[in-house]
């Protein structure tokens, strides 16, 4: 990958993957699989930030946020904008924005092993755009 800049402070480089499928449901109607081995993972502010970064030829670098409080209980998550002391999530792609529902699920975190995964859904709207976008079958497993 061209671009090697840690997108958030406190962010390294894990090995890994992450995958989904982004579709774009209103005119022109498109989507593609994300799917990538250039994944970080940061714990920093009491969050845990989850980052997948895909690259295709003649496009920008395209990425999926996923971040969560560090206390959260449990292994599944409601999604929603932004949410200080919940799950949120941001997809930037061709149509970016914050994830205006979606669920974060099946978390398994084993700090001891240094691992991580879990499986995601999240749709949401550009930012000042209105376009709408759907992430599905998201998963990510890394160890970091």
């Amino acid at each position: 990958m061209s671009n090697k800049c840690k997108l958030f402070n406190g962010s390294k480089k894990a090995t890994g993957a992450m995958s989904a499928r982004i579709d774009f449901p209103q005119p022109p109607a498109e989507g593609f699989d994300f799917l990538t081995n250039f994944v970080e993972f940061s714990e920093v502010s009491n969050r845990v930030t989850v980052v997948g970064l895909f690259e295709s030829i003649g496009n920008p670098v395209q990425y999926i946020v996923l971040s969560w409080p560090v206390d959260l209980p449990g292994t599944d998550h409601d999604i929603r904008p932004r949410a200080e002391k919940l799950a949120w999530a941001n997809l930037t792609s061709l149509r970016t924005g914050y994830a205006t529902s979606g669920v974060l699920k099946e978390v398994l975190w084993d700090k001891a092993n240094r691992t991580i995964s879990g499986k995601f859904e999240f749709s949401g709207e550009g930012y000042n755009s209105g376009f709408q976008y759907e992430v599905r079958e998201g998963e990510f497993s890394l160890a970091y």
